[in-house]
């Protein structure tokens, strides 16, 4: 059988270069100059690293090649944590309350179309085609986690791909790539729920404007990462949904650095 299909493989390259015309002729130059590759599988080229005695080595195999994605993209915790022992945080400013059949359908009206989700798991356009059915029923579950405190261990589970960042020179460099998490499609749901709701919650009380990064900093230990962002002025007209998106990413980021689960 495989050398039926080598055979058919050669015979179809010939045909292919044998029916070229100019303007398949310039795809035929790209395969020829290309790497050698499996056609029906992407692959991550080399990649670049230190050694123990500091000496650059490409490194090919996935094992390696998955160690030091790990380690450019979920860089390790910092020895001592920096949020002072003795922090006093202030008085909660609104009351938790579990999600409503009402705002699962908003969460679900503001996901994006054609966005994937973990192979296997509920996309987002299947959510929004059938949110009338499946809300009722998803509702009462998602209720459920919450007063029986019981989180799916699947529903954490991210996969996450990596693409290359467009116009880098060389892609042999972890640096020139970029992680893409894809969620688990009832988890990406809670979590928008929750984000909208902390979003929501911020602008009625007018919480952002407490997020003076000098002021977080001084009093938290741990929101060095807003100051990147432009404030003072600017803060009026930023995005509230996107500016609470980074700050949930900054705190969170000092948090969740459990290497043995990437």
């Amino acid at each position: 059988m495989s050398t039926e299909i080598k055979k058919a493989k050669a015979d179809k390259w010939v045909e292919y270069l044998a029916d070229a015309d100019a303007s398949t002729m310039w795809n035929v130059g790209k395969m020829v100059k290309g790497e050698p590759k499996d056609g029906g599988r992407s692959r991550i080229p080399e990649q670049w690293t230190v050694n123990e005695r500091g000496e650059n080595k490409l490194v090919g195999d996935n094992i390696g090649k998955a160690k030091i994605f790990r380690d450019t993209f979920f860089p390790p915790p910092p020895a001592e944590s920096r949020v002072p022992r003795t922090v006093e945080y202030p008085a909660a400013a609104w009351e938790f309350t579990i999600p409503t059949d009402r705002r699962l359908k908003n969460a679900i009206h503001c996901m994006k179309n054609g966005k994937a989700t973990r192979m296997g798991t509920i996309p987002n356009d299947l959510f929004k085609a059938c949110s009338t059915l499946l809300v009722p029923r998803l509702g009462p579950i998602y209720r459920a986690t919450y007063n029986l405190r019981i989180y799916p261990d699947d529903w954490a589970l991210n996969e996450t791909i990596v693409l290359k960042k467009p116009g880098q020179a060389d892609y042999r460099q972890p640096s020139a790539l970029r992680p893409v998490a894809i969620s688990e499609g009832h988890g990406r749901l809670m979590n928008g729920d929750m984000a909208a709701e902390v979003t929501t919650q911020a602008e009625t009380l007018g919480l952002l404007a407490l997020f003076d990064p000098l002021e977080r900093e001084e009093a938290y230990g741990f929101m060095d990462d807003v100051a990147a962002m432009t404030w003072g002025e600017n803060v009026e007209a930023a995005d509230s949904a996107s500016l609470m998106q980074k700050i949930t990413i900054s705190v969170a980021a000092r948090f969740a650095k459990d290497h043995d689960n990437l």
